[in-house]
């Protein structure tokens, strides 16, 4: 509705692109890439079920949530520069639990 009200003032055609859900693969394959990971990293397995469970495989929530990690210190680099994250501190918040809704 408000798509239809923006498109009739503005004049203009709007054009609704429809994506899927990527796959747990998929989210993992962000994920070795953001975070420079090769691909038999265990941490990508692991980070990859919990994020994919909270963003519901939506591409854009799965770049933020990892930024949501990293800035609540649950994602962090050791001291050898090594990606680490605490999996008992993720607690999801309400804008991650809608993207699954």
């Amino acid at each position: 509705e408000m798509l239809c009200s923006l498109e009739d003032n503005v004049k203009s055609h709007i054009t609704n692109i429809e994506l899927s859900s990527l796959s747990e693969c998929a989210v993992n394959g962000i994920i070795r890439d953001m975070l420079s990971l090769c691909p038999n990293h265990t941490l990508s397995d692991l980070l990859t079920e919990t994020v994919y469970k909270h963003t519901a495989g939506n591409g854009i929530f799965v770049v933020e949530y990892l930024k949501s990690l990293e800035g609540q210190g649950v994602l962090c680099k050791d001291d050898a520069g090594q990606w680490r994250w605490n999996q008992l501190s993720v607690s999801p918040s309400e804008y991650y639990d809608d993207a699954v809704d």
